[in-house]
């Protein structure tokens, strides 16, 4: 978990869900901070954030930034987290993924209310152990792991000398090199993609 995620969702102990002192707001004891992240630096203003969620849910003071941490010291650069506070209890009207603008961006909340990306169960992370769907250390034997070009499984991997994946007349080594001209092609960057193309 990295620092921004410990931040807004706070920690669980013994089974206990801990929210950190700077999750509630002064005088707001209902409401809870939730961090809208992966938009790029300036490229929305404040009220296109608050519109974006309030389209879900009612948001309460002002929208605040998150800033850079460097030799445990915050600096003044700003990380591009925007926080906002809401009611605990809206917390599920509010989605994990919020368009803000053109733009598709996650949404971080409190982690008991959270939805595990694995089984779906509320309360927990993928990893945790109570996850029903979480691999045991018998289903791990019998996991094939790849990594680098020499495995076939790898998108990277040239199956045989001379060997090239065509699609539409167009010729490519590995399938990383199709998938990447076929998401610029879709992003009406062809200009880009076509130097892919082996």
């Amino acid at each position: 978990m990295d620092r921004s995620e410990l931040v807004c969702k706070g920690l669980i102990v013994a089974g206990k869900h801990i929210m950190l002192r700077s999750e509630v707001t002064p005088g707001q004891w209902n409401t809870v901070k939730i961090t809208v992240k992966d938009l790029p630096l300036y490229s929305v203003s404040n009220q296109d954030v608050l519109d974006a969620v309030k389209a879900h849910c009612p948001v309460y003071l002002e929208v605040k930034y998150s800033n850079i941490w460097h030799n445990s010291k915050i600096t003044n650069i700003w990380n591009g987290d925007w926080f906002l506070y809401i009611l605990q209890t809206d917390l599920a009207k509010l989605p994990d993924l919020l368009d803000v603008l053109t733009y598709r961006v996650r949404v971080f909340k409190p982690l008991a209310m959270t939805k595990c990306k694995r089984c779906g169960g509320d309360g927990h992370h993928s990893s945790d152990s109570k996850c029903p769907a979480r691999m045991t250390d018998e289903m791990a034997d019998t996991v094939e792991t790849f990594q680098g070009e020499g495995s076939p499984l790898s998108n990277l991997h040239q199956c045989l000398e001379g060997c090239k994946i065509k699609d539409r007349g167009t010729s490519f080594l590995t399938s990383e090199h199709h998938y990447q001209f076929k998401k610029l092609k879709a992003h009406d960057k062809g200009e880009e993609a076509y130097p892919i193309c082996s």
